[in-house]
């Protein structure tokens, strides 16, 4: 029997996930924040470790204060870049809108992303232990912004170090009760992976991007590692996920929202989730008998949304 999977198919989510949307869309997406708590729930409660799911623990009422704090700032960002854009202005003047904007942007995400990881992590438990994001918001700022800013400039080419490092301090300020984790992928060996997918994706016709996720799972897989220094051991997760695997995993999902006008949702994120988390191997030496309780909780839900729209590659 597997330690760690995914338990549901799909179906006691359907249900919920058309109540749900129906109350988001009739609200005008102020109901978005208990949709995805329900959702958050829904999926820690079926990934399942040595017999024991995991529990999401936040609410409806957190996420919404943290949403309401999101739009009103994505509200004032664009609301007064549209009317700078209203202006009659020269080209040189809009050029020099458009660079502060993607400047601004650039200052603004990593708020986003402390804040989201800091409550997503403390809302996040297994037998009653919890998780914790330990990042300081200016070590972390810092580290995006130099790393954003070199990218930038670079049109792209010094992106594969950026996500390695932005991976790297992210994972390393993760704890689970007296555990922590640590990411060892170097940007060198994601820029192979990067290259190849620019250079193969057109002359394939787009097929390379199934080979490209298959490497991109393995890579921040296979480099992450859980560390339990007072034993002084380390256990190194694992996947061979495959390119067919994927292209299988896709090429249904996307049939299935096709031909159920998108209401198979919920059986596509189960189908997701399965494949994420079945394709995950833990070290038969890991033991969890003796985890200890460490962290403790944090209500801000500011940034939560933010973590799926930045697509930062955390559940």
């Amino acid at each position: 029997m597997r330690r760690f999977y995914f338990a549901d198919t799909g179906n006691t989510y359907a249900l919920p996930f058309i109540l749900n949307r129906i109350l988001t869309i009739l609200t005008l997406s102020l109901y978005y924040p208990w949709e995805k708590a329900v959702q958050l729930k829904y999926i820690y409660n079926n990934i399942m470790l040595d017999g024991s799911h995991f529990d999401f623990l936040g609410t409806g009422k957190e996420m919404f204060y943290g949403y309401l704090k999101l739009l009103a700032l994505i509200i004032l960002f664009y609301g007064s870049f549209g009317v700078l854009m209203a202006l009659d202005l020269t080209i040189y003047a809009i050029l020099f809108i458009y660079i502060m904007t993607a400047i601004g942007f650039i200052f603004a995400v990593p708020f986003f992303i402390h804040g989201g990881l800091r409550y997503r992590w403390a809302k996040t438990q297994w037998r009653g232990i919890h998780f914790g994001y330990r990042g300081e918001l200016k070590e972390f700022f810092y580290l995006y912004v130099k790393h954003g800013f070199l990218t930038l400039i670079t049109f792209g080419i010094y992106y594969p170090w950026f996500r390695c490092q932005i991976q790297k301090y992210i994972t390393g300020h993760i704890k689970f009760g007296h555990l922590h984790f640590e990411f060892r992928g170097k940007g060198e060996d994601y820029f192979v992976i990067y290259l190849k997918f620019i250079l193969l994706i057109y002359i394939t016709l787009g097929l390379y991007i199934f080979r490209f996720w298959r490497n991109n799972f393995n890579f921040f897989t296979n480099n992450t590692v859980i560390i339990d220094d007072e034993k002084g051991e380390k256990y190194k997760l694992s996947s061979e996920v495959t390119a067919w695997a994927f292209f299988e995993l896709k090429i249904i999902n996307l049939l299935i929202l096709v031909f159920t006008l998108g209401l198979g949702f919920p059986w596509v994120l189960a189908r997701n989730m399965s494949f994420l988390i079945n394709n995950i191997e833990i070290p038969v030496n890991f033991s969890t008998d003796h985890i200890r309780q460490t962290e403790t909780d944090y209500n801000d839900a500011l940034g939560e949304d933010a973590i799926d729209m930045l697509d930062i590659g955390f559940i």
